[in-house]
């Protein structure tokens, strides 16, 4: 049975390679293959594989489908907006540009859907009255504004005070809704939203379009169906749902606790109140899981419930009964009463947790372990933990690619091979020590497991790991646990008797979370604490964990137990002894390589997709220069955190020039992000910024020229020192002698006239040209393009953005001259790599998109 689990497992990971998921006819094949597996034995393992594909492909199928299934013209449907009807799925969130929610669409211009449509929504704070206030949530850190959240992206967070209307989790919403197709950024290292979309079930994203705010009324039954409806109304005759009123509550009670954001985070799942600092004093430490409601809270409030449970039997004053009937009660069925009641506690937790995906994998697997004696089959833990995640695939197929997923099962597998493996030491504790120390060791020893074996993911995913981890969790995971998770659990259910008697005990728990959080930040301080790695570096230390786990399981099975010992001293034995040199010989090759530099002829550009707005990367070696950063928004939001400075992190590379083209805000809102990131490169800029002394920054102005590691970087624009217009942007063409790349900035039609009859057009010539000014019409003249001569065009652009760049027209004029066209909008970032080596030759470079080349994989795209 293992084999036939496993082999559904692999299927659904093979699932994910396809670039696009497939017709309906290789469905039917695979269907046809797994019906002829089953009847043969020796194929059933196939048969599972095969079915574990489908599954997960006929999953995405039916995301994808969502539009047809509710006869909707996509490309019509995103150009306009819509009257909707909106159930509102999950508790409001305050930001500084207004509210957010995530909702059901039930009806679109009162007809009802076949399937409903689930939407991540806004309500822009401009349609507010002008007399509300808002303020900071956060209590730990007053003075910080923005916040990570559970999707990775950074904004502010803020309580509005007199909003004329209140929303709640099961609201309906009868309202008009501009919607955006699910769609995020593309590039290396940075946060992939649109993937993140699709693991929640999102198809699509909006704002709601209001001209005036009108006050709320409760709707009758028949204006909920839209009879007479007006444009904007809310239906509150479902009521808050029992979390939300008690999140309020709770949220309520706690405002003057310090530790409100972690009481919060622990108790309801809900990290909207936490502030930069408090993320970056977590990731630092690796304590993010703390906060993050997952399988580790769900086992705490498994053994808590269990625990309590047991201390009931004792004090239920069962001695009332005949001997017989306390022996049926306390003996017979003790065991199904503690489970019982520990399951209930379980599903009010995870139902309070807002059964988030991974509170709802912990549900399934400790629901397993619950009914585990009543299957015909033996469950081994291996066996458990197989069947828990072919459960969870079947049931919520887009755990394949949600990564939460796979770092909850590595953590257990984790466990049990540490256990498994080195479990043996703790059998060399003294026995003269208590057994207290024996558990202490115990613990330490899976912690530090955890860490080396999760290093890998861990680096490949946030870029960074923490060297003070297994300090910080071995202090950490103790007092959340046996000390804060009870007294909250205590807390809550005193709440039923009274609000002072919450008070009370949820103080004792502030006060112990103070002092776990003033540790915390103590550590973080340290020197080191956390560092960030380059993809190369990630490499080296994947590989040599991989090296120590098969070390571990092969060459050290003397020390474990008898069945394993003659396993080596069997057939078994040749291979163990050749992991050591195979081992030791793969290390050697990947650490060296990560020394090796690449040729002092390749370099490569880089056009990151920032949505509408530009930020262009030239690097070589680990050298690199930034050529604008992208937009930065109101809220806090800004591409070069969310883009540029995760691109340059994950190439391990440093600045040596910062080139800002001018002062609009989508090329240079950046710039304090990129400056603080990187205080030695050397700033070019027409314009002014009230962060940096004015010595510090360097002119670009027409015939400068620059020569940076074989490079040549010529100023071709523009003619004097300014930077408050579009016809000011600093024109660059890079130039290796071979291959060459001319960016534009925002120049319009009259400047490339002006850089024509400078350069007489022969110094416009290039091989890659980033488009003037996102493809406007205002640019991109036939005559400049004709003068371009250029092989590769890149349009840096937004998805489906309200100018409608590029211009179809000026896509047909580069077209006509036979240039191949790239778009950040569909392609995602797209990168050119200049080399003399073979398969060069021909063109002097050779181009890679995020979407078709780097990432090709249907879920990402």
């Amino acid at each position: 049975m293992d084999r036939w689990l496993l082999g559904f497992i692999v299927g659904a990971i093979l699932s994910l390679l396809p670039p696009k998921v497939p017709a309906l006819f290789y469905e039917c094949l695979l269907i046809f293959v797994i019906i002829i597996g089953v009847l043969f034995k020796q194929w059933r393992v196939f048969a599972c594989l095969c079915f574990g594909a489908l599954w997960v492909l006929n999953h995405g199928d039916a995301y994808n489908s969502i539009w047809r299934d509710n006869e909707i013209n996509s490309e019509q449907f995103f150009r306009q907006q819509h009257q909707a009807l909106i159930e509102i799925t999950d508790i409001p969130v305050a930001t500084q540009t207004g509210l957010r929610f995530t909702g059901l669409i039930k009806k679109l211009e009162q007809q009802p859907l076949a399937r409903p449509i689930k939407v991540r929504l806004s309500i822009n704070n401009r349609y507010f009255p002008k007399n509300y206030t808002f303020q900071s949530q956060s209590q730990s850190h007053k003075n910080s504004q923005a916040q990570y959240h559970d999707d990775g992206n950074k904004s502010t967070k803020y309580r509005f005070d007199n909003l004329p209307i209140a929303l709640h989790q099961g609201d309906v919403l009868n309202t008009k809704i501009k919607f955006k197709p699910a769609h995020g950024l593309a590039n290396q290292g940075g946060f992939n939203y649109q993937r993140w979309l699709r693991a929640n079930g999102i198809h699509a994203t909006g704002y709601i379009v209001l001209k005036k705010f009108e006050a709320t009324r409760a709707l009758t039954k028949q204006s909920s169906q839209f009879a007479g409806v007006a444009h904007y109304s809310v239906d509150h005759s479902i009521g808050k749902s029992v979390r939300e009123q008690l999140y309020q509550r709770v949220k309520s009670l706690t405002q003057g606790l310090s530790q409100q954001p972690l009481v919060l985070a622990l108790l309801f799942g809900e990290r909207s109140l936490f502030d930069e600092q408090t993320w970056q004093v977590l990731q630092a430490t690796g304590t993010q899981h703390l906060v993050a409601i997952s399988g580790l809270h769900v086992g705490l409030v498994v053994a808590i419930a269990y625990g309590f449970a047991k201390i009931l039997i004792r004090v239920i004053p069962f001695y009332l009964l005949s001997a017989r009937g306390r022996q049926v009660v306390t003996q017979r069925n003790s065991q199904f009463f503690l489970l019982s009641f520990s399951t209930l506690v379980t599903v009010f937790y995870c139902y309070l947790a807002g059964f988030s995906l991974p509170t709802v994998r912990a549900l399934i697997f400790f629901l397993l372990f619950v009914i585990s004696p009543l299957l015909p089959i033996r469950l081994s833990p291996t066996r458990l933990i197989l069947l828990s995640v072919v459960v969870t695939i079947i049931l919520i197929p887009s755990s394949v690619y949600s990564v939460s997923f796979w770092l909850s099962y590595l953590a257990v597998a984790a466990i049990m091979l540490v256990y498994w493996r080195f479990g043996f030491w703790l059998g060399k504790v003294p026995r003269r020590y208590p057994k207290v120390v024996k558990n202490i060791a115990g613990f330490m020893l899976i912690q530090i497991g955890i860490v080396i074996l999760l290093m890998p993911v861990t680096a490949l995913l946030f870029g960074q790991i923490s060297t003070i981890s297994v300090l910080a969790n071995s202090v950490a995971l103790p007092i959340v646990g046996l000390v804060v998770m009870p007294l909250l659990f205590i807390a809550m259910l005193l709440l039923a008797f009274g609000e002072p008697l919450f008070s009370l005990v949820a103080n004792i728990a502030n006060a112990v979370l103070e002092w776990l959080w003033l540790f915390l930040q103590w550590l973080s301080h340290i020197p080191s604490a956390s560092l960030s790695l380059s993809s190369k570096q990630t490499l080296v230390i994947c590989v040599l964990v991989l090296i120590g786990t098969l070390l571990a399981v092969f060459r050290f099975q003397r020390a474990s137990s008898g069945y394993w010992r003659n396993s080596v001293q069997g057939k078994s034995s040749s291979k163990s002894s050749a992991i050591l040199p195979t081992s030791v010989a793969l290390g050697a090759i990947v650490l060296l390589s990560g020394y090796v530099p690449s040729s002092n002829r390749d370099w490569q550009v880089t056009v990151l997709d920032v949505g509408q707005g530009l930020a262009i990367v030239i690097s070589k070696g680990d050298k690199a220069i930034l050529y604008d950063t992208g937009n930065a928004y109101p809220s806090g939001w800004n591409l070069a955190d969310q883009a540029v400075l995760p691109y340059l992190k994950y190439h391990g590379l440093t600045l040596d020039y910062f080139i800002v083209s001018h002062d609009d805000s989508d090329h240079a809102a950046g710039a304090p992000q990129v400056v603080t990131a990187y205080p030695d490169a050397k700033l070019i800029f027409n314009g002014e910024l009230p962060f940096i002394v004015a010595t510090k920054t360097h002119p670009c102005q027409q015939g400068q020229t620059l020569d940076w590691q074989g490079l040549s970087l010529t100023m071709l624009w523009p003619e004097k020192r300014a930077a408050e217009h579009n016809d000011d942007s600093c024109v660059v063409r890079i130039s290796d002698g071979k291959a060459s790349v001319l960016l534009t900035g925002d120049i319009t039609k009259k400047v490339e006239r002006q850089l024509i009859r400078d350069t007489s057009g022969l110094g416009l010539a290039s091989d890659i040209v980033v488009a003037p000014h996102h493809g406007s019409k205002s640019s991109s003249s036939k005559d400049f393009i004709k003068h371009l001569n250029a092989k590769a065009v890149v349009f840096s652009a937004g998805y489906l953005n309200q100018w409608k760049m590029p211009s179809q027209q000026v896509v047909a004029r580069y077209q006509d001259t036979n240039t191949q066209v790239f778009s950040t909008a569909h392609d995602g970032m797209v990168k050119f790599s200049m080399s003399a080596t073979s398969g060069y030759e021909q063109k002097g470079w050779q181009v890679s998109t995020y979407r078709a080349d780097i990432s090709p994989y249907w879920f990402n795209n």
